[in-house]
């Protein structure tokens, strides 16, 4: 996982520019394999059911770039926990989880340039700093103050099945809902809108849910239902464990 590469996806990169003005090339891949670490390690909880099994996966197809997808799937599991192996453009993350604390226990993967790459693990105290770094470098661009379950639900069509999605909506914060009309308001609120459904093994995508899980962490961790689509994922496929049917 070249993690400047990866920064970028995730829509990170900012965070290695701002502290790279005075610092070697060696010091800032330092610090952006360290800002990867604890970005994954942070959102384990959040982005994971603990009851998932090997088999379960996801597919999405990327809706702003054509020919692209991304895919988690469960790969193994040991005495240790469970391997969960996300693709995305070109690179690789595999993630070794304890299912009880969700705790992140290992990371390797491949970067876009096929190159083994293995951060080192970050402890509870320097994720909690690394993410505290983030959230007050990203507090201005979040502009959901909460997240809401709507009573309504959404058919979904996917590979000859119908699948039943519940709605997640945000609230748009006053201090911004001041400065936009009512039009513009629910453009917006649609657009953040996301699919979801308690069919599909909940494994959502680090690139769409990074910054989310940082501001609305409990919401995520709260909610056991998998991720269906939201304005720039669509899932195209999925498979579901005997265990957490």
């Amino acid at each position: 996982m070249k993690s400047k590469y990866f920064f970028q996806i995730l829509g990170l990169l900012l965070i290695t520019i701002l502290f790279s003005q005075e610092l070697t090339e060696e010091q800032i891949e330092k610090n952006a394999q360290e800002q990867l670490a604890a970005m994954l390690q942070y959102t384990a909880k959040f982005r994971f059911s603990k009851n998932l099994d090997v088999g379960d996966k996801v597919v999405y197809k990327r809706l702003d770039k054509k020919d692209s997808e991304i895919s988690l799937e469960v790969t193994k599991k040991t005495t240790k926990g469970i391997w969960i192996k996300e693709k995305f453009d070109k690179n690789e993350v595999n993630l070794l989880i304890e299912l009880t604390t969700m705790q992140v226990m290992e990371i390797w993967g491949y970067d876009e340039e096929n190159i083994y790459q293995k951060p080192s693990l970050l402890s509870n105290q320097e994720v909690e700093e690394k993410i505290e770094e983030l959230s007050k470098n990203f507090k201005d661009s979040n502009i959901v103050e909460k997240w809401n379950i709507s009573q309504e639900s959404m058919p979904f069509n996917i590979s000859k099945k119908k699948i039943v999605c519940s709605i997640l909506k945000p609230e748009i914060k006053m201090e911004y809902k001041l400065n936009m009309s009512i039009s513009e308001i629910r453009k917006v609120k649609k657009d953040l809108e996301i699919y979801l459904s308690d069919e599909v093994p909940k494994m959502y995508p680090i690139m769409t849910f990074a910054i989310q899980t940082i501001f609305s962490g409990k919401t995520f961790q709260d909610i056991t239902y998998g991720f269906v689509k939201n304005e720039d994922l669509e899932l195209t496929e999925f498979f579901r464990s005997e265990k957490i049917k």
